[in-house]
């Protein structure tokens, strides 16, 4: 038994549990679903079609989606600005909320739902084109954006 959500997520992606036989079928599905989108990245078509392809044929989650995009275009050679991943623990838990809460003090009205928590297209989108918009004023590429901001939730927090 893996710990944690590990062993959740061997079931979403493989469909059986740990240490259970993946079917070849299903790898098959998969090898098929993931060369297409490396082929589409490297045709640079929309990813939002080959977000909802890997969600309806694989039915996965935005956090797998998002780091199978992000490595496939980085394989695929697609540029500085890939789609970065999203996670739970910094993107949805820590540098989520520190958004909203800038932008209310700000006197932005946040629209709702607003999140960045769901499995769609349009909650991923949200936060992909924050970080671009972001990364392009700072003058740098999304990926050493995404690795600042992975470096300052690492840091040790201090209670002031």
């Amino acid at each position: 038994m893996i710990p944690g959500t590990m062993s959740k997520s061997h079931i979403k992606i493989y469909g059986v549990r740990y240490g259970e036989t993946v079917s070849a079928e299903r790898l098959g599905q998969i090898d098929t679903v993931l060369t297409r989108a490396y082929e589409s990245l490297r045709n640079k078509d929309a990813l939002e079609r080959i977000w909802s392809d890997l969600r309806s044929e694989l039915g996965w989650s935005a956090v797998m989606i998002s780091k199978c995009l992000h490595f496939l275009a980085r394989a695929a050679e697609c540029g500085e600005n890939v789609p970065v991943p999203i996670d739970n623990a910094m993107s949805r838990n820590w540098f989520w909320p520190r958004v909203k809460q800038a932008a209310k003090k700000a006197g932005i009205n946040w629209p709702h739902p607003g999140g960045i928590r769901g499995n769609e297209w349009e909650d991923y989108n949200r936060y992909l084109t924050l970080l671009t918009v972001w990364a392009k004023r700072l003058g740098w590429s999304i990926v050493d954006l995404e690795t600042a901001l992975f470096a300052k939730w690492r840091e040790p927090q201090t209670s002031s």
